[in-house]
């Protein structure tokens, strides 16, 4: 059978997974089954929409005289990122909605189970680790991506009402580390992406 062959059984449903954030150089589990190392934090529920994996590659033409087509194609841009509504807050996840850094939130000294995160005026950019696993529960299918060096670039207002849950939208977009490191991986146990 080939990969263009109608078959169902290829058809992938998200049916459960988890967002994962962790320092830079933190351990990357080889495979679909080891354990996620130390240093890895779940961030917890995320609205029913999951993660949304973006690739956008764009692309210069370079049109000649002789031609009413692009005889060559320039890649000037590639933009991989996720995006998610978080659903939980805790330190792990407000500091990193907030751009502020991994230790943003900190005890209020003043009283005692109270805690606050400062918003700077000149934040760093608050690099990460990110990583998501998601399992198709029929197929039995399981894959996980991660991005080696990335950044929060976007955030969503948190809506503050009594009608809903006060979420923490964002961005997650990858940066390239040098000239040869993948700046993300895909892994699945997948056996329909067997030759």
């Amino acid at each position: 059978m080939t990969a263009t062959a109608i078959d169902a059984t290829q058809i992938r449903v998200a049916g459960k997974g988890h967002v994962y954030v962790a320092p830079k150089g933190t351990t990357v589990p080889t495979d679909t089954t080891t354990a996620w190392a130390a240093g890895w934090a779940d961030l917890g529920y995320t609205d029913e929409k999951g993660v949304v994996l973006s690739k956008k590659d764009t692309k210069t033409p370079i049109k000649a005289w002789q031609s009413v087509t692009p005889v060559r194609w320039i890649l000037t841009e590639r933009d991989l990122r996720t995006l998610m509504v978080l659903e939980q807050w805790n330190r792990v996840t407000l500091a990193l909605w907030a751009g502020e850094g991994a230790s943003a939130v900190v005890a209020n000294g003043s009283v005692s189970g109270e805690y606050k995160l400062s918003f700077t005026p000149t934040p760093g950019v608050d690099e990460r680790m990110f990583g998501v696993e998601w399992t198709d529960i029929e197929n039995v299918v399981t894959s996980r991506l991660f991005i080696s060096r990335g950044t929060v670039t976007d955030t969503s207002d948190i809506p503050i009402m009594r009608t809903g849950a006060s979420t923490l939208g964002m961005t997650f977009q990858s940066m390239a580390t040098d000239q040869t490191t993948d700046i993300a991986t895909l892994l699945m146990k997948d056996p329909s992406m067997a030759p």
